[in-house]
C-alpha cells in the first residue's frame, strides 16, 4: 500500500512538473505529507509530541510549498 501511495504521489508530481502546473505538485506534496504523517504518528501516545510534530513539519511543508510556488511563478 505504501509503495502504491508513493508511486501515485510521484506520478502526480512529475505530471505537475512536466505541465508546469503548481496545483499538481502541491497536491502530491500534501498527499505524501498526510501519508508519511499517518505512519509516523501511528504509535505516538504523547499529545505534546504529536502537536510538536505537526507544528514543526507543517511549517516546513508550508515553507517548501511557498518556495516551489515562487519557482513556478518565476519561470512562467
Amino acid at each position: 500500500m505504501a509503495s502504491l501511495s508513493h508511486c501515485h504521489m510521484r506520478r502526480i508530481s512529475c505530471l505537475g512538473l512536466k505541465r508546469r502546473q503548481f496545483s499538481f505538485v502541491a497536491y502530491a506534496a500534501v498527499y505524501g505529507y498526510v501519508g508519511v504523517s499517518a505512519v509516523l504518528i501511528r504509535d505516538m501516545n504523547d499529545g505534546t509530541a504529536i502537536l510538536g510534530y505537526f507544528v514543526f513539519t507543517g511549517v516546513v511543508m508550508l515553507l517548501a510549498l511557498v518556495h516551489i510556488a515562487r519557482h513556478f511563478g518565476r519561470k512562467a
